[in-house]
């Protein structure tokens, strides 16, 4: 596959990366993915809160970095932030438990989380995305996915969703 074009974003906070960042991307996800619902922008979105959220500098003063590399078939969004301590292989081991759960690998994230808003931005972004993978180290979320996006790809099955999630360190994604 032949790189078709590099893109970097910098938000100063939330309210920057949705006024200033934010049409810019949905401009370039509607030209490239056929995503009527929004869906993948939806992920980013939910990356980029969570980046600046748990930011160390707090949401309104976060500085954080989005990177899209559009290709022949695929794009990938890389958000990144300097954020608090968080344990990426526990998050991602508790997540992988969830998904081959009998109990709960029929269910959705939306049974799973019931009405509590918190914590359903991890299964947003994977809601949209062939595969997500988290980096231990740099505090990076990168979220992957073909175009024109695939219909059967948008699911909130939780086994599926859960298959989907993967680590990244040193350079490898496991």
């Amino acid at each position: 596959m032949a790189l078709v074009k590099n893109i970097e974003f910098h938000a100063h906070g939330y309210n920057d990366f949705i006024e200033r960042v934010l049409p810019e991307l949905d401009v370039i996800c509607n030209e490239t993915l056929a995503d009527p619902e929004g869906h993948f922008q939806i992920a980013i979105m939910e990356a980029v809160n969570n980046a600046a959220q748990y930011s160390l500098a707090g949401l309104t003063k976060a500085d954080v970095d989005i990177k899209m590399s559009i290709r022949d078939m695929d794009i990938k969004v890389s958000v990144s932030s300097e954020t608090k301590e968080f344990d990426v292989k526990r998050f991602c081991d508790e997540i992988k438990a969830l998904g081959k759960d009998k109990q709960w690998q029929r269910k959705t994230f939306g049974e799973f989380k019931g009405t509590r808003l918190s914590g359903r931005g991890i299964w947003l972004m994977l809601e949209a995305c062939e595969y997500l993978y988290i980096d231990v180290e740099d505090k990076t979320v990168t979220m992957c996915v073909s175009y024109p996006l695939p219909k059967k790809l948008i699911t909130q099955n939780i086994g599926v969703l859960s298959e989907r999630l993967f680590l990244s360190e040193n350079g490898v994604i496991y």
